[in-house]
């Protein structure tokens, strides 16, 4: 217990550091994105090298967690209409927006590298495949072509994919599955790279958290952002029960999924919540006040587990 309880403690006070340089000056606002493109592009892809290597066994259940990914995505975008039924179609698309979409690399992956298992990891990277496929472009394309009924529908196709594949942890993950698939080994002074720059994600992630947190300062719209993340509170409820009592899985993987579910806001979610509503402060707030209720559910289902 001592020792869990020290590591969360040591990721907070990451966090807690990204918010004192941001309200010092030493690092801006901004400087999130940067931090963010760091992770999804470098620590995590080899965070994941390395659980891959140390922790996949073919586990053919395993890849129910991609499926479980996007389906969470889907019920999650229906969530958000029924909760936004009566308003306009650019807030209904803002509520569907923020209501799905899971930030997992940035800030969940952090705290299943640090207390469960290697397998664990991997079974998240899992459920971050078929989160990917909505997040990187599809519930944006998704919306443009139903509700918002923007743009021709083959560049908005033709969109997709490119955002999708233009994911370095979304490559990196299906090259490791094919490699997983066909027994196939990564060298190991490969692997030894790949451990070290891995052993730095969750720094870097949980420092970027730290960076984009922002207390909420807008009490007036603080109802709107509060709807929305505690309708993915419940939701993430809903499923963490269904997944760890109902599914026929192995331990692992249900423990992985009930804390990936409760993961905040991705930050692709807000970006096309200001690319559709041009209102980033909203965006900024719901995403901020989802970190804070997150935080400690997280945690306690560490300890729990």
């Amino acid at each position: 217990m001592g020792e869990v309880l020290s590591k969360a403690g040591f990721l907070i006070l990451i966090s807690v550091l990204g918010y004192a340089l941001k309200k010092f000056r030493v690092l801006q606002a901004e400087d999130y994105r940067p931090l963010s493109r760091i992770v999804m592009n470098l620590t995590l892809p080899c965070a994941a090298i390395t659980a891959f290597s140390d922790g996949y066994r073919p586990e053919p259940l395993l890849y129910f967690a991609v499926l479980f990914g996007f389906l969470g995505n889907i019920a999650m975008l229906a969530a958000g209409y029924v909760l936004a039924r009566k308003k306009s179609k650019k807030e209904k698309a803002f509520y569907m927006m923020n209501t799905s979409g899971y930030n997992i690399g940035a800030f969940t992956m952090p705290f299943v590298q640090s207390f469960l298992s290697p397998f664990c990891m991997v079974a998240a990277c899992m459920f971050d495949v078929g989160n990917a496929i909505m997040c990187t472009g599809g519930s944006y394309a998704l919306l443009s072509s139903t509700l918002l009924q923007e743009g021709k529908q083959r560049g908005r196709v033709a969109s997709f994919f490119k955002k999708l594949f233009s994911s370095v942890s979304f490559d990196a993950y299906l090259l490791l599955l094919v490699l997983s698939l066909l027994s196939l080994q990564i060298p190991a002074p490969v692997l030894e790279i790949t451990r070290k720059i891995g052993d730095s994600n969750g720094f870097v992630a949980m420092l970027a958290v730290g960076v984009m947190f922002e207390f909420p300062k807008e009490l007036s719209r603080l109802g709107q952002a509060a709807s929305i993340v505690l309708t993915r509170i419940v939701g993430a409820a809903v499923f963490a029960l269904f997944f760890y009592f109902c599914l026929p899985l192995p331990l692992e993987i249900r423990q992985a999924m009930c804390i990936v579910c409760f993961a905040p806001i991705s930050v692709m979610s807000m970006i096309y919540s200001e690319k559709i509503t041009g209102d980033g402060a909203l965006a900024s707030l719901t995403g901020s006040l989802s970190i804070l209720l997150s935080l400690p559910v997280i945690l306690g289902l560490v300890l729990l587990l």
